[in-house]
């Protein structure tokens, strides 16, 4: 095995992954549903944290696959600096649902040694390994996000383009990270009990 990859440490068949909104739902849910959604897919902070607050215990971080690659969708190369990459998708989840699914790129041109050993590591998401940084994201157009959502999904399963979003994170040294993200319905956990009275 390649000593720059690892792929399914925690098991991927043990976690539940399911849509986010509810087809079944009736108007005033499936409004309430949507309205969540709309929150964090325009949230500009840390995902992983919000994961956090919503759960309200630790999370369970799921590393699918993760290898240092120099082959990449051309249009990472668009958006990424240099010839090496770390490719990595993830889930997080809790009380074994996914919250959200997870395809990153990562320059490694200009990567401090400190998020590279984390990086390497595969044990911790990505919203904590910048917080030592200065970061700012920005949407990608949306052909670029529906290619990388496509790849997200033969990666995970479940393609859901309405909870999907795709951007760059930009430090002052420039763009360091793709990010493609879709959120499941984990996200919902304890909204849907608040709002059934639980």
């Amino acid at each position: 095995m390649n000593p720059n990859s690892v792929s399914d440490r925690s098991g991927p068949a043990a976690l539940r992954r399911r849509l986010f909104l509810d087809a079944e739902a009736g108007s005033l849910e499936h409004a309430r549903q949507r309205w969540l959604l709309r929150l964090l897919l325009a949230q500009d902070g840390s995902t992983t944290r919000i994961c956090q607050s919503i759960a309200g215990k630790p999370l369970t971080l799921q590393l699918r696959h993760q290898e240092v690659t120099t082959t990449v969708p051309a249009c990472v190369r668009e958006f990424l600096p240099g010839t090496q990459f770390i490719h990595r998708t993830t889930s997080l989840a809790a009380d074994g649902e996914v919250m959200m699914d997870n395809l990153v790129y990562v320059a490694l041109d200009g990567l401090a040694e400190p998020l590279r050993r984390g990086l390497d590591s595969g044990a911790i998401p990505i919203g904590p390994l910048l917080e030592s940084l200065w970061v700012r994201r920005k949407p990608l157009p949306a052909d670029v996000a529906n290619i990388l959502n496509e790849q997200l999904w033969n990666e995970v399963g479940m393609p859901d383009p309405a909870a999907a979003r795709a951007y760059t994170i930009a430090t002052p040294g420039g763009n360091l990270f793709v990010i493609a993200e879709t959120y499941r319905r984990g996200m919902r956990m304890h909204f849907d009990g608040a709002a059934s009275g639980g």
